[in-house]
């Protein structure tokens, strides 16, 4: 099972990444694992969006302005609500973990 790219969805946390990228490709299993353990959980929405990907994808990047990858964003009102948070600290695991329940508190 892998994260849902289902555009109509309300987000919550995002990762956009790009296929063949060796950063990307790294934080794609911790990013696995946290959506198999945290989606659809305490109101969580873990959502992959793929900024090479098709033409909705391409859209949503630009419009959150997506300048390098992969970048993760947290979204505490949804995609309509704004105030987006970048992610900026380690791609471990346990520290996505602490930020998802830090900013879900």
């Amino acid at each position: 099972r892998s994260p849902s790219r289902g555009l109509g969805d309300v987000y919550k946390r995002q990762l956009f990444h790009r296929p063949g990228c060796p950063w990307c490709e790294r934080v794609m299993p911790t990013w696995n694992r946290l959506f198999s353990e945290y989606n659809g959980r305490y109101g969580v929405s873990i959502v992959t969006v793929n900024t090479a990907g098709d033409s909705r994808e391409q859209e949503l990047a630009d419009t959150q302005r997506i300048e390098s990858v992969p970048t993760i964003k947290y979204f505490p009102n949804g995609m309509t609500g704004g105030n987006a948070h970048e992610y900026s600290g380690d791609r471990t695991y346990e520290s996505l973990v602490s930020y998802l329940q830090n900013m879900t508190r």
